[in-house]
């Protein structure tokens, strides 16, 4: 079919989803509410390309010792953080900050800290399922525990059962 030019037909886009077309010239339906995210990731990868975070050194800064930060029921986060952010991680985060203040229109320090609440915002979910995981094995192993003990004893006529 090489030479023949074939028309394209026009996507038939259900409601709800809009035509995004990608970097590459792709054309994609998507979700209405996923449009923000992807604007802000695009705007923030070529932000990335723009200051060169993937040439940046990959060695972390130095900086002082003994302060650290708690976040709720969180193990103490020290700040900053040990070791320290890389200059190619300082550059990154940057980018996503001029991403987000070019898409919003708001302040340096403002997209920083939605950023950095953002972050918080993680680590809380994450410290919460890490306690939910520990609660819910906690409670299999003694389940288990049980139905061990109950199937000895059910084996076992002259065995004395603890639980009973």
């Amino acid at each position: 079919m090489k030479g023949k030019k074939v028309a394209k037909t026009p996507l038939h886009v259900p409601p709800g989803f809009v035509l995004a077309t990608a970097t590459d010239g792709a054309r994609y339906a998507a979700p209405d509410f996923m449009i923000p995210a992807a604007e802000l990731a695009i705007e923030a990868e070529q932000m990335k390309q723009t200051l060169r975070a993937g040439q940046a050194a990959g060695c972390p800064f130095p900086h002082i010792y003994g302060s650290a930060v708690s976040m709720g029921d969180a193990p103490r986060i020290p700040c900053p953080p040990d070791p320290g952010l890389t200059e190619r991680e300082l550059l990154v985060l940057h980018a996503e900050v001029l991403a987000l203040q070019n898409q919003l229109g708001i302040s340096y320090k403002d997209a920083a800290h939605r950023l950095y609440l953002a972050e918080a915002k993680a680590a809380f979910v994450a410290a919460e399922v890490i306690t939910s995981i520990r609660t819910m094995s906690s409670e299999l192993d003694g389940g288990l525990q049980h139905i061990i003990r109950q199937g000895v004893a059910a084996s076992d006529p002259n065995h004395m059962s603890v639980d009973k």
